[in-house]
C-alpha cells in the first residue's frame, strides 16, 4: 500500500489552487467552500450546513442579503422623507450623513449579491479548467 498516491501529493492540485489566487474548489476535489464564499458568509452570520448542495446554501444566503438590503432601503427611504421636513441644520447633516452611509452599505450589499451570482449558477468551477 505503500505506492498509492494520497490526492494531496499531486503537485498540479497544489500549483491550481495557490497559483492562481483565486479561490477554486474543484483543485480539491469539489467539496472545500471558496473562501470568498465563506467571507461573504462570515459577514452577513450565515453557516454552511452539510455542504451537500453548495447551490442552495448560496441561494438562501442570497435570499438573506436581498430581505438585508430591503431592510436598509425602507430605512434609507425614510431618512430622505425625515430629511425633507427637518429644519434643524444639525439634525439636516446628521441624517445626509446617515443616507450616505445607507447608500454605501446597500451598494455594497448588491456588490455581493452580484458575487454570489456567478456561485449560484456554478461558473466558479471553470476557474481551474486547464
Amino acid at each position: 500500500m505503500a505506492d498509492v498516491a494520497h490526492p494531496d501529493s499531486f503537485p498540479w492540485q497544489r500549483t491550481a489552487e495557490a497559483s492562481s489566487g483565486e479561490p477554486c474548489s474543484s483543485a480539491v476535489g469539489g467539496d472545500a467552500i471558496p473562501e470568498e464564499l465563506l467571507d461573504l458568509a462570515k459577514r452577513y452570520k450565515f453557516t454552511f450546513g452539510d455542504h451537500k448542495s453548495l447551490q442552495k446554501e448560496v441561494i438562501e444566503l442570497k435570499k438573506n442579503i436581498r430581505a438585508s438590503v430591503s431592510k436598509h432601503l425602507r430605512m434609507k427611504q425614510g431618512y430622505v422623507q425625515m430629511q425633507k421636513v427637518t429644519k434643524g441644520k444639525k439634525q439636516s447633516e446628521d441624517l445626509k450623513r446617515e443616507v450616505r452611509d445607507l447608500t454605501d452599505l446597500i451598494s455594497d450589499m448588491q456588490d455581493d449579491l452580484q458575487t454570489l451570482d456567478m456561485y449560484d449558477t456554478g461558473v466558479f468551477g471553470e476557474c481551474c479548467i486547464l
